[in-house]
Parts: structure tokens; sequence; C-alpha cells
């Protein structure tokens, strides 16, 4: 007769043997350690310092002290002393600790597998399912995620008449839909009240044509390659500007202008051709245009003065260039609050200063600019204004008087570069102070001298002010 059972291992009482008692003892506390198993903790590799009797663990891995070499087994405190009892493939235990379920599968334990589910009737989670939400869940929220690649959420309908959709609700009455709604086209439509919805964007299913039922505001144009606008003063800006006709072309610039600024030109360029004419318009570009392209104005680089404007206006971050145009107005081209701008060739017979600057940038490099007699300064600078005219021309015409301004005036940090830079034309008929640079603004000439700026009137630096 064996001495112990095949499945526990508890021990027999052996024919006419002594002491009967110890052995049905000891199977008893065998008995009583492992059935309804239920351990402390299943992480320790070390007994716990100060363990109660009767407190039951399983040991970890890379066991140590008096568990030493026990790992998987089922360590009960008794009578003072470790007990161990090796687990057989198949045990369950549950975990007081974190009240998780354990599995002996012959070489460690592991969670429970759990098996497939599948044709359920209802599946509530944390909410009620029903005949119509078979599947319902109440939660902070939902994760579909992939196993290694992408994943798709498919909703499939029976037939084109039926739908397929999510749907929005407030207070479960719908507010938003978007899907194959009665139909194959896509559509998003929303609703005042869950009753009556109404089309915002519908992509026709066998097109992909897409409209807008109740209107749309502030779309963008997608380029798909360079423009051209075309202004002219025969033209209409009823006309889309897209043609250098009476019939296509804008009348007025700053309508061209807001048409690039409604464009999301991708990395395509924009022109505004400007034929010759007279334009009583001050023409603003104000903010970024969409896109990482080139923005051009456009009149006649070789005849500016056939092309008259009042004056342009460059603010917010606006980054474009202009040449070929003559400024009739005072503050021909203003440029402020963080644009930057280029200049190409240009006239400027307004009053006042030519070149106004504020917060901005300014490049005149290689520019034939041509100064009226009218023109009392060149450029009047404010707060980190830069202005480079590295190689420019600067054409005077007689009897310029730059006043006590000076025709550079500089305040707060600005910084002038005219390195390589000449004047020509009446140069010797200019009065008034060269320039005026204060409040740590420098105007650097590359050593050209004090007389290097037309006029009779020497120029001043005051406040940290610098002429170079």
């Amino acid at each position: 007769m064996p001495d112990r059972s095949q499945i526990l291992s508890l021990p027999y009482i052996q024919p006419s043997q002594a002491q009967k008692h110890v052995t049905h003892n000891e199977a008893l506390r065998q008995l009583d350690a492992i059935v309804q198993l239920a351990v402390a903790d299943a992480t320790l590799a070390a007994p716990p310092s100060s363990p109660a009797a009767g407190d039951r663990y399983i040991v970890a891995s890379a066991a140590s002290g008096a568990w030493a070499g026990q790992e998987n087994a089922v360590a009960i405190f008794s009578e003072g002393a470790w007990v161990f009892y090796a687990p057989v493939a198949g045990w369950h235990a549950d975990v007081l600790a974190t009240g998780a379920t354990l599995r002996f599968d012959g070489a460690a334990w592991v969670p429970p597998m759990v098996e497939a589910l599948q044709n359920l009737e209802l599946l509530g989670v944390s909410a009620t399912a029903d005949s119509v939400n078979r599947l319902s869940v109440a939660s902070d929220a939902t994760l579909l995620s992939h196993a290694g690649n992408g994943h798709q959420l498919k909703l499939n309908k029976a037939a084109v008449g039926d739908t397929a959709s999510l749907l929005f609700q407030t207070g479960y009455s719908g507010r938003a839909e978007m899907g194959t709604a009665g139909n194959d086209d896509f559509s998003i439509k929303v609703s005042p009240d869950g009753v009556n919805f109404h089309d915002g964007m519908v992509v026709d299913g066998q097109t992909g044509e897409v409209a807008f039922p109740n209107g749309s505001s502030d779309f963008r144009e997608r380029l798909s390659g360079d423009r051209s606008y075309h202004v002219r003063p025969d033209g209409s800006d009823s006309n889309d500007g897209l043609s250098n006709t009476a019939g296509g072309a804008f009348a007025t610039i700053q309508n061209a202008v807001d048409a690039m600024m409604r464009l999301d030109c991708g990395n395509y360029d924009v022109t505004i051709n400007v034929a010759a004419g007279t334009y009583p318009e001050a023409v603003t570009v104000s903010g970024l245009v969409l896109g990482s392209g080139t923005y051009k104005l456009r009149g006649d680089p070789a005849a500016p003065e056939t092309v008259k404007i009042d004056r342009a206006i460059f603010e917010k971050n606006t980054m474009i260039s202009m040449e070929g145009f003559e400024f009739t107005g005072g503050n021909g081209v203003i440029v402020r609050s963080r644009a930057q701008a280029t200049l190409g060739a240009a006239r400027f017979s307004g009053s006042g200063a030519a070149i106004s600057m504020r917060d901005a940038f300014l490049d005149c490099n290689y520019a034939t600019l041509e100064f009226a007699s009218t023109i009392t300064s060149i450029a009047t600078m404010y707060n980190y204004a830069n202005l480079s005219m590295y190689g420019t021309n600067l054409v005077i015409d007689a009897n310029i008087n730059w006043g006590a301004s000076g025709a550079f005036y500089m305040r707060s940090f600005c910084l002038a570069w005219l390195q390589a830079a000449q004047f020509s034309g009446q140069t010797a008929s200019c009065v008034g102070r060269r320039y005026n640079v204060g409040l740590n603004s420098a105007l650097n000439t590359a050593g050209q001298g004090a007389s290097f700026i037309p006029g009779d009137g020497a120029g001043t630096v005051e406040a940290g002010g610098q002429y170079i």
C-alpha cells in the first residue's frame, strides 16, 4: 500500500500503524493549508519579518533566507516554522494583497486563461445593455488600439438606404452626426434639438465632390501650382483676377492682396502683377500668408513711376516683397509689428518720410530707390526696426530738405545697414541733418565717413547711438 495519496500527497494511515492520530493530524494540517487556497502575497522572495500563524505565501523567484530553494512553493507559517507545499499544475490561489487569482501551470503561477467570448447577446461595461444598444459602456474614455500595425473602426450597414454613422448626443439627444445616413454620401450634420438636422458638409459618394448646403465661411482654396493675380485700372473687383484682361483682372491692389490672404498656398508662389496706372489706395498686407512659398507685389521695376499707389503697409508678421511702384503718399512704405518685407525698385514722391518702421525688418538690398524733393526723411525707425540697404542706389532729386530730424531718424535699438550703398542724383542740393541716431541705435555705413549721407547739417548721435 502506498504511503501517500497521488494528488495532494496526503499521508495514509497504514495497517497496524501505531499512533494513527499523528498521521491523521498531518493530513488535516496539509488539507488546511492547501484547500481553498488564499495567500497573503505572491511577490515576496524572502519571508516577512513578523508572520502570524497560518499566514500563507507563494514564494517568488530568487528565493532567499528560510525560503531559499522553494520558488513557486506554497509557504505556511505553522508552529513557529515555515512549511512548504509543492503545487501541482491546475492549482488556483487567490492573492489577498491584490484580489487577483493565479493558476499554477506546472512551471509558474500565472493569471488564469479566459475563454473566448463569442455570440454574446448583451454586454454592459459599468452600464446596462439592451436590445438596441447591445454593447453599452460607461467610462471616461474608450480605447481601441492596434495589434501591431493599423486599426480600423468599421460601421457596416445592410443597404444604401440604411444608416452607418457616429451620433454625438447631449443628454441622450442628438446634436451632431457624421456618416452615411440614408444614402452612401458622407455627411456631417448638426441639430439644435435632436430632431431637426442641418447638413454642414456633404461629400458625394460617387464623385467625391464636396458641398456645403448651408454655406461656408473662411474656407481656403488650396493651390496646386503657382498663382498670378492681375490688377489694372479697367478691371473689376468682381472678377477673379486670374487673367490680364479688363474682364478678368481686379481693379484694386487691396482686393488682390485679400484674395492672396485667403489661399492655402502650400509651397507655391503667389505674384500680384499690377499694370501701369494710378491706384489711390493704401495697400495693407497684414498677417502671414498660409504656406511656405514667396509672395510678391510687382509693378514695373524698370519704370516704377508708371505704377502709382498711395502707400503700402506691412504688419503683423507678414512676409512679402514689393517692387516697381511709386508711392505718392506720406510714409510711402510702413513696416511694423514684426513684419518682414523686401522692397525693390521704387520711387517716393509723397511728403514726410519715405519709409517708416517699428519693430520690423525691411530688405532693400541692391534696389534703386528714388526720392522726390518733397521727401523729408529716407527712413524713420523705432523699437528694434532693422533696415538693410546693402548695395542700394539711393537717387536724390534736387532741393531735398531733411530738416532737423535727419535723412535717417533712429530710436530704441534700431539698426540700419548701408554697406556698399551709394547716393546719386542731385545730392549737392540736399540740405538738413544727415542723420539723428539715438537710444542705442546704430547706423552702419562701413566707415564711409560723416558726410556720406547728403545734407548740409552734421549728423548727431545721442543716448548710446552709433554712426559707424
